[in-house]
């Protein structure tokens, strides 16, 4: 099973109309805009991992492509285990050596409540500022 989260900055909210109005196709009109926006960017990036061979480029197209659909400048992207047991992170980037050092081995999820609790919720395993 495949999990992504992403977040972004800022408050939450309604989208003010100024952000409505420009290029549709611009990162920041994907990223706050309308809910048709942000469902094409997951169609198109579901698209080109439909291609992918292995793990790397699996990995490679992920980062390239939400970094710059989206201008983030951090992605973390893990892949879950089968059974749900255990995460592993597929990429990270942009993140701090604290947040990476504790994302470099795969994390055995039921000894970490809080994330059992977000997959719950489906919200995302780590806060970003």
């Amino acid at each position: 099973m495949l999990r992504a989260s992403y977040a972004r900055s800022g408050g939450g909210g309604d989208v003010p109309d100024a952000w409505q109005s420009r290029d549709p196709e611009s990162p920041t009109a994907r990223r706050r805009g309308p809910l048709s926006a942000r469902v094409a960017f997951v169609r198109d990036l579901a698209e080109k991992i439909t291609s992918v061979a292995d793990l790397d480029q699996l990995g490679d197209v992920v980062l390239r492509e939400v970094q710059q659909g989206l201008d983030v400048s951090a992605v973390v992207f893990t892949l879950m285990s089968e059974d749900g047991e255990i995460m592993t992170t597929l990429v990270a980037d942009g993140i701090s050596e604290v947040s990476a050092a504790l994302l470099a081995t795969p994390i055995l999820v039921e000894k970490h409540p809080a994330f059992m609790a977000a997959l719950a919720r489906g919200a995302p395993l780590l806060p970003c500022a």
